[in-house]
């Protein structure tokens, strides 16, 4: 059985592509739709709690309130722009 690492992002997280899971980025940064993909490391990530998710997530200016509801997505929207932001920057920064 193959232990898989959990990685969490809190506050002052600062992540690339050596501490992340191998593959993460390239997976949920590709040209087209990253869902499926994304999904697989859903599990991978402790995330901040709902409130706090939401709140950075309507900060990016990607969603409006209204469409943050749920959870699940809004973690799968999070690795998204962390994996993108990895790929197009070469890092990324979670902080206040």
């Amino acid at each position: 059985m193959t232990i898989k690492k959990i990685y969490t992002l809190d506050t002052g997280t600062y992540l690339t592509r050596r501490n992340t899971p191998k593959g993460f980025v390239d997976d949920c940064s590709h040209m087209g739709d990253c869902s499926k993909d994304v999904n697989k490391y859903l599990h991978r990530f402790n995330v901040p709690d709902r409130s706090k998710l939401a709140k950075y997530l309507h900060s990016t200016g990607g969603w409006e309130k209204e469409e943050l509801i749920n959870h699940t997505d809004n973690v799968a929207r999070f690795l998204w722009l962390i994996a993108r932001d990895i790929k197009e920057q070469g890092m990324f920064y979670y902080g206040t």
